[in-house]
């Protein structure tokens, strides 16, 4: 029980949105002259390399990440749900905290897991890959990468970040769980 609660105190902290980070007063995006978020181009110019700017954010204040996908996807990864799942709304993010039990695969013994799925604005996710150190993740929405990150005294945190259009999502679970964080990722990318 401690052990998930660890565990569950760090996936919670993921949570935390950028936006409530605070920064600086940018204008619209629609304004004359405005800058594309983190950017010193013009919405919709080509940087250096190239690249075009990402599209403008899509609100995710309205949706209830909790639902998006049935319970049975997610307990395909952290087994039998063993709490309601936690949800919250704020700083161009919605997240969902699902923790649930199930056998661990070499021991047999039951443990406790969790994962939390949050979709966000586009803003958020483009700062994020700026701040993140990072590997590609190729043939998933318009942009995706993989973040792993250790955890002293606890499991290996593994995190799957996917672009479509003005909203992005980020799936975050253990290193055990890969395979089943980076299913649940593609599925809610058909969601979005």
């Amino acid at each position: 029980m401690r052990r998930l609660s660890k565990l569950m105190l760090i996936l919670a902290a993921v949570v935390l949105p950028v936006g409530a980070c605070g920064g600086s007063e940018q204008p619209p995006p629609d304004a004359p002259g405005a800058s594309a978020p983190g950017s010193d181009l013009p919405a919709g110019e080509p940087d250096l390399a190239g690249a075009s700017t990402p599209p403008p954010d899509q609100d995710v204040s309205q949706l209830d990440v909790c639902t998006i996908l049935p319970t049975s996807d997610i307990e395909q990864v952290i087994g039998k749900l063993a709490d309601k799942p936690s949800g919250s709304n704020e700083g161009g993010e919605a997240s969902c905290v699902f923790a649930g039990s199930r056998p661990d695969p070499s021991t047999r013994v039951v443990t406790r897991h969790g994962v939390v799925i949050v979709v966000m604005e586009r803003s958020n996710y483009e700062l994020e890959k700026r701040l993140l150190t990072h590997q590609a993740l190729a043939g998933l929405g318009d942009d995706a990468f993989v973040t792993e990150q250790d955890v002293p005294d606890n499991e290996d945190l593994y995190r799957v970040w996917i672009a479509k259009g003005g909203r992005a999502l980020r799936v975050t679970g253990t290193k055990d769980q890969q395979d089943g964080v980076s299913a649940l990722a593609r599925t809610l990318l058909t969601k979005l």
